[in-house]
């Protein structure tokens, strides 16, 4: 572990960071710079339009899923990084906060999202300097 400007951060923490940052600067070149992603977000944008120019659908829909698949393993893998143990309801316990994340972001925005994310992380995090941490998911929840 190392001290950065008086923060304690351990070596999992660290990857975990680096990790994160590096898939959605990944996802940010792939959506913007490739065919691939312009396809994903022309279907997204208009599903029948996109057909009409010629888009594969069937191609962009399958790889859209093993793109979200792989992206679930990869933060299913960090998560039992950050917590040392694997249980079989992790995802049940991070599922409401996701789905207010995406909404505070804005529903169908990439961008957004992850934007939405980070609030509801920063806020889940620091509130229990105030209220008991049995309530921090309610705080996340009030933004």
């Amino acid at each position: 572990a190392f001290d950065p400007l008086g923060l304690s951060v351990n070596a999992h923490e660290l990857t975990i960071l680096v990790a994160a940052v590096g898939l959605m600067l990944a996802m940010h070149g792939m959506l913007q710079h490739t065919k691939l992603g312009t396809a994903m977000r022309a279907m997204a944008d208009n599903k029948d339009l996109a057909l009409i120019t010629g888009i594969p659908a069937e191609r962009v829909v399958t790889a859209t899923w093993i793109i979200g698949g792989g992206l679930a393993g990869a933060s299913g893998y960090l998560y039992v990084l950050l917590r040392g143990t694997i249980q079989f309801d992790f995802g049940w316990l991070l599922l409401l906060l996701i789905f207010a994340a995406v909404i505070l972001g804005g529903i169908g925005s990439v961008y957004g999202a992850i934007v939405g994310g980070l609030v509801i992380g920063v806020v889940f995090t620091t509130s229990t300097i105030w209220i008991p941490s049995d309530f921090n998911q309610a705080a996340a929840f009030a933004v």
